[in-house]
Order: structure tokens, then sequence, then C-alpha cells
């Protein structure tokens, strides 16, 4: 499982992402590997402001962008930096190295395949990502309201949970997308659990 670093950096978020991207295309990187290696958080759904970032927004709009990097890419982007400084109105403010993410979400399906389909998402969670204890599809039937139109308020069939998954920041996400799918589910950002 791939390791992430959160990099603060003082400047436009646009030039920041610009660098890190260049720097990886110069690289080599495939798109499928900036993809993996640069999490920026437009493409992903993560919660990367802290309550300074959200001050110095505030303060400062525009002044700082946040990336999430794989780690040992974080430090070769890093490397690169100094040597265009002087042209570059980019700084490195903060660095924090991510030792879990999370998301949590809950839903209320009134089909059952399309509730077999989203208790599979969460029985089958990939390597490095767990669900909360709290996690207990209860599933009930009427059979007196079949034939119950969708927005009724009596469904012949109900799939309900609520929970937590969290775990490795890339496996975390991986679910979080696979969550996308259904428009039943509701999910929050993903969180970031970083070092101090």
């Amino acid at each position: 499982m791939p390791e992430y670093v959160k990099l603060v950096f003082e400047g436009e978020p646009d030039v920041a992402r610009g660098f890190i991207l260049g720097w990886a295309c110069g690289q080599g990187f495939s798109l499928r590997q900036i993809d993996r290696n640069v999490l920026v958080p437009g493409r992903w759904d993560i919660r990367v402001e802290s309550k300074l970032d959200s001050l110095v927004e505030a303060i400062r709009p525009g002044a700082a962008a946040v990336l999430i990097v794989e780690s040992t890419s974080a430090d070769r982007v890093l490397e690169a930096l100094p040597p265009v400084a002087d042209r570059l109105p980019l700084h490195l403010r903060a660095r924090a190295a991510i030792r879990a993410a999370y998301f949590e979400f809950k839903y209320e399906i009134f089909d059952r395949k399309e509730a077999a389909s989203v208790r599979t998402i969460f029985e089958s969670l990939p390597d490095g990502a767990d669900i909360s204890d709290d996690y207990s599809p209860e599933e009930r039937s009427d059979p007196s309201a079949h034939g119950a139109e969708m927005y009724a308020p009596v469904h012949a069939y109900v799939c309900r949970a609520e929970g937590t998954v969290g775990g490795n920041l890339w496996s975390v996400l991986q679910v979080h997308e696979r969550c996308k799918q259904y428009e039943r589910i509701q999910i929050g950002k993903v969180r970031l659990d970083l070092e101090s």
C-alpha cells in the first residue's frame, strides 16, 4: 500500500498543481501513475483543510495549495523545487505524513438487488481498509406494502445501515469511489488523520 503525505504550499494552487504534475510528466509517469501518486483534491473527494489552512485562506484567498503526494514521490518533488524557486512563486509551508483516512456513510435502500450490491461493497473491502464495528445492515420486509411506489411512506423492503470506512488512504479512496456509483449511499468526504 502506498503511503502519502499532505503538502501545503504557499502560492497559487494552480501553480502548485502545475509544478507537481509537470514534474510527474517529466519523470515519465503515465496518467494512471500520476493519478495514484499525486492526489489532487478536486479529483478526489478529500477534505484537506485544517483550521489553520482555513484561516490563511480567509485572510489571503488563493494563498495556499494543498496536495496529497505519495511519500517517495514527495521527497523527489521537494528536491526539484529549490532550483526553480527564484522563478516560481511557490514555497513549502507544511508537510505531514498521513497515518490513515476515513469517511462516514449511511444508506437506505428499497430494492433487494441494489441492497445486495451495496452490502458487497462493505463486505469485500480492499486490503488496508476496515469498517467500523457499528456497521450492521438492518433489513425489513412488509409484504402488505408490496406494489408501493419508490417514494411512498411504506415500502415492501428496506435495508438501512451506517458506519465508517477507515484505513490506508488509497484503499479508503477505492471504497469511496465505489460508493459514488450508488445514489442511495450518502457519503461524507474522506478525512485525513495526520501525524503531528
